[in-house]
Formats: C-alpha cells, structure tokens, sequence
C-alpha cells in the first residue's frame, strides 16, 4: 500500500505489467509466425527458423494471421499499413509471452511533424498485444504508439515510456480499443496527451495505468478524449503524479459527444482531477461522470471549464456529474471538490457526490447556463454553495490515511441519495442500492 491504491488497484496494475509479458493466446486462428533477435529474414518465419526484424515480420502478415514477436529489444520503428477482415479473419502482431518484448527508440529519430515508432497507418482489423514501447524522440508529435486514420484496431496489455509525445495516440479513427495498458512518462517535452483520443468514433480506454509526467509544458494531461470524438468510454484506469491533469474531455472546435468516464481513480496530478471543457466553439454534450475517485490533487476534483482560445464560444450541453468522490483536492490558493465555471455550459447536474476537505471549498458554481440542478451532495466543509437536499457533515471513511475513502455503515451518505440518473453499480461494480435508498459517493456501503 506503498502508494495508498485500493485494494481493487493493486489488482489492476498487478494485473497489468503481468499482462505486458504474457499476453495470452493469439487472437485470430490461422497460421503463426514468429520473430527473434537471433533470428534472420531469410529465415521462412517459422518457430525453429524466424525472422529477424519485427518490421520484416510484419510485411508478410496477411488475413488472419498471427506474428509472435519473441523476447528481446528491437531497435528499429515498425509501420503497419495491413488490413485485416472481419470475414477471413483480423491481423494479431503480439509477445509470444516468453519475456518482455521491447521495441525501442534510441538512436532512431522519428519524423518532426508526425510519427509514432509503432506506426499503424491506414490499418483495420488489428491487434498489437504485450509490446513494450520505449524512448521515442523527435518532434513534438512523436508518439510510442500512433494509430492515425484506422478502423477496428486494438492496443492490448502494451507499455509505453519515455516519449515525446503520447505515449499512446488515436487520431480520426473508429472503432478503437485500448485495454490493461500502461503509460508513463510521456509528452516528455512534446505536445499532446499521455493517451489521445482525437476525432475518432466508437472508443475506450479501460483498466490502463497512466503515471510519472514527462515534465512538458505544452502537452501532459493523463487521458483525453477530444476534438470530435464521439461514443466513447474511459473507464477503470489509475491515473497518478501528472505535472498535469488527470482526465479531460475537450471539444475543442468540433461536436463532442456522447462520452461515460466512471469508475476511475486520479490523484496526485498537478492540476485537476477531471475537467470538461469547450475550448474553440465545437459543443460538448452527453458526457457523463459517475463513480469516478480523485483526491490529493493540486486542481479542484473535478471542473465544468470556460477557458480555451480567446473571442470564440464555449458551448457545453449536458454534462452529469453523478456518485463521485473528491477529496482533499487543492493548494493554498485554490482547489474545490466540483467547482462549475462556465456561463455557456447548460443542463449540468451535479448530485450524489461526497465533496470533502477540498482546500478552499467543496462545491463552486459561479457560472452555468440554463437547466443547472445540483443536489444530494455530502458537503465535509466550507463551501460557496451547497444546492439541494444536501448532507453536511463527516462522511466518515473507511481508512482515509491509507487512502480508502469507502464509507462506513454510519456515514450520513448511507441511504441519503438521490435515485434519478444514479448508477445501478458502485466503484467496485457492486450493486446499488444496496440498503434502502442509494448512498452518496463512488462507493456504496454494501449491507
């Protein structure tokens, strides 16, 4: 409990780094091929006989075939232009789960504009599994693992490390799938977010680790979703010690919608939990936020922002703020469980949320438009506005200095939320309501 993570965490990110170098079966059925640092590609790619390099590799992969990359470091950069079927069968490229599989950037210098050193361009129907990623250089907008203008392509049990940029990027695709990764210092000294997703359909990012900010000044915050992308889920993922944000949703000049962010843990950040915001006129609308944990952050818990580039709007329509936790955000200077910020942002609601020893406040709503409802939160402190049918008063934690802000069974949350809009499940995916009415918080006290 080195780092204070819930039980539940620790299993995740144990889960995780396992995942990294024994990612299971392959994917597809149909004929396996492999690679090796002893290998050759003049070899015929077979087990007793592989290939060498993994980008040789990955040019002989057809429909439904399967390349298993064995344990080693590959220096060299990978582009994948393949195309899968969903008929014939999708295109695997995987650890053969023999050891870490590391494919490395040092003394390779990717493209200034645009590059990642495992590359999928053009691609549909694949599946990279346990790879490792490291130490990608260049410009701004060198990522580890770029997917840029694909469809139906999966990122599964990878790792990324020191990159200039993300250390995963999803640019105008569909379809999109990144699960049990884990991300750490990227954007170090690039653009960009530890994992983008921007201008892409039908996505998630679940049960991944992002950690250990680059140290960047125009890039850095933990997950965002952005810049019209739409029908997506982040969800499960541990998210700590950002020089940034934790997780944003940001429509910048195009509609966003239809976006869920729940059951995720942010702390530690040097900013905001958890932010939405509208920053070059595009709408961001449908977004939800529900059993989400952020505590120990620099910013407020969570933020309905305005800011973004100047004499343009900021529209925002329908954002639900519902049974999260935020505690102990904040500095000297500023930091409130839920602040709402933004005269253009209508249909916000905010309810059944514990909002507790935030620094200088607990609930902020100095601006919002029209259809603002706020109510059935738990207020632990000062406060600048409070709403409706709030609870106020200790909502006395399991074990908050070990960082387990569960509730005990005689917390005034117990019982005391608002049913409409509520999740039927808790953080821990347990059911609510549990007892006689739906408590307030991430968790519910299970009776």
């Amino acid at each position: 409990m080195e780092r204070g993570y819930p039980v539940k965490y620790l299993l995740i990110i144990t889960i995780l780094f396992l995942g990294c170098s024994n990612p299971g079966d392959p994917g597809p059925s149909g004929q396996s091929f492999y690679v090796s640092t002893l290998g050759d590609d003049s070899n015929d790619g077979s087990l007793n006989t592989p290939w060498k390099t993994v980008q040789y590799g990955v040019n002989q992969m057809q429909a439904g075939m399967t390349l298993r990359i064995m344990a080693g470091t590959y220096t060299e950069r990978v582009q994948i232009t393949l195309n899968g079927s969903s008929s014939t069968g999708g295109i695997t490229i995987m650890s053969n789960g023999d050891g870490s599989v590391i494919l490395s950037g040092s003394g390779i210098t990717l493209p200034q504009d645009w590059g990642g050193l495992l590359d999928l361009t053009g691609c549909s129907n694949v599946t990279i599994s346990g790879i490792t990623v490291r130490n990608v250089t260049g410009g701004d907008n060198s990522t580890g693992i770029l997917v840029d203008g694909s469809d139906y392509i999966t990122i599964l049990a990878c790792t990324t490390w020191n990159t200039a940029s993300s250390g995963i990027g999803v640019w105008d695709s569909d379809n999109v799938d990144i699960d049990s990764c884990d991300v750490g210092m990227a954007c170090n000294g690039g653009e960009q977010e530890c994992i983008t997703i921007a201008g892409s359909n039908y996505f998630s990012v679940t049960y991944s680790s992002v950690h250990d900010g680059g140290g960047g000044v125009i890039g850095g915050e933990g997950i965002d979703a952005k810049d019209g992308s739409c029908n997506g889920v982040i969800s499960n993922n541990v998210v700590w010690g950002l020089d940034r944000l934790g997780i944003y949703v940001d429509s910048w000049n195009k509609s966003t919608n239809t976006i869920s962010i729940y059951s995720n843990l942010v702390y530690n950040c040097d900013g905001d939990g958890f932010s939405a915001a509208a920053e070059s006129a595009g709408v961001l609308s449908n977004v939800q936020f529900y059993n989400n944990l952020a505590y120990s952050n620099t910013g407020n818990g969570l933020t309905v922002g305005a800011w973004g580039e100047p004499g343009v709007t900021h529209p925002i329509d329908g954002v639900s703020i519902i049974n999260n936790t935020f505690v102990g955000n904040g500095e000297a200077s500023w930091g409130c469980g839920v602040s709402i910020e933004n005269s253009e942002a209508d249909n916000i609601i905010v309810r059944n949320n514990i909002l507790s020893g935030n620094t200088t406040g607990q609930f902020n709503a100095e601006a919002y438009g029209t259809g603002f409802l706020a109510d059935h939160n738990l207020i632990d402190g000062p406060s600048d506005y409070y709403g409706d049918d709030y609870v106020e008063g200790d909502p006395l934690f399991a074990s908050p200095g070990n960082n387990d802000y569960h509730i005990a069974s005689t917390s005034p949350a117990v019982d005391q939320g608002n049913q409409l809009l509520a999740p039927d499940t808790d953080m821990d995916g347990l059911p609510r309501p549990s007892g006689s009415g739906w408590d307030i918080g991430c968790f519910e006290y299970q009776q």
